[in-house]
C-alpha cells in the first residue's frame, strides 16, 4: 500500500469518527455538559489537524 492510498483510508477513518463524534457532541450538546463537550472538541479537531 503505497502513501497515496494510506492517505486516503486515514481521511475515510477520521471521517467516520468525526461522524461519530458529531453524534455523540449533538447528543451531549443539550445537557449540562456542554462545556466540556466543546473543549473536547476543538482539543481533538486540533489533534487531526496536527496529523496532516
Amino acid at each position: 500500500m503505497d502513501h497515496y492510498e494510506e492517505a486516503i483510508l486515514q481521511t475515510l477513518y477520521i471521517s467516520v469518527e468525526l461522524q461519530f463524534l458529531l453524534s455523540q457532541f449533538i447528543n451531549l450538546g443539550f445537557g449540562r455538559n456542554w462545556n466540556g463537550t466543546v473543549i473536547f472538541w476543538v482539543c481533538y479537531l486540533c489533534f487531526c489537524l496536527s496529523q496532516f
